[in-house]
């Protein structure tokens, strides 16, 4: 495979990558406006905020200023904290999901990796196979059940860990 196929073949992913965000951002916007008693309902909108979000305004260009807004990464008010902008609560949470994203690659990489070598070291020994279905288990529950299992037993019944928030800074 020479550099030249490898330079093409990312030049053609992402040449595609942006008709498919575009596919992906006009479904989003659809569904969002096919929701009848969403936020964006007309019984739910005062006119002030019918004009900050152009409502008013015919389906195909509310599509161009949400697209403007997804491109230019400026993603309009926070309809929940009147004054603040929902890129200033990203921002505000952008510590803590990368702390906590950081957080859950170390268990990962920590119990993975060494579970990983500890059944590579014996194919098929009784320790190969724990850990095989051990790790099948892993990615065959869902998420959801996962996280309640983590909240009881570490979280209730260990107490190492708060069940929910994030603990503010003293």
């Amino acid at each position: 495979v020479s550099e030249v196929s490898i330079v093409a073949f990312v030049l053609r992913r992402v040449f595609w990558s942006i008709p498919v965000l575009l596919i992906v951002i006009l479904f989003t916007f659809l569904l969002v406006r096919a929701i009848a008693t969403g936020p964006f309902a007309p019984q739910n909108q005062p006119f002030g905020e019918r004009k900050e979000f152009h409502l008013d305004d015919p389906w195909y260009e509310q599509y161009a200023f949400y697209v403007k807004g997804v491109f230019t990464l400026d993603l309009g008010p926070f309809r929940i904290y009147p004054g603040r902008s929902v890129n200033d609560n990203i921002a505000g949470q952008y510590p803590n999901s990368m702390l906590l994203g950081l957080l859950a690659f170390s268990w990962a990489v920590g119990i993975g990796v060494p579970a990983g070598i500890l059944a590579a070291l014996r194919p098929g020994s009784v320790r190969d196979v724990v850990l095989m279905a051990l790790s099948s288990l892993g990615f065959a529950l869902p998420n959801f059940f996962v996280a309640t299992l983590l909240i009881y037993y570490v979280a209730l019944r260990l107490g190492w860990v708060p069940t929910s928030g994030w603990p503010e800074e003293p």
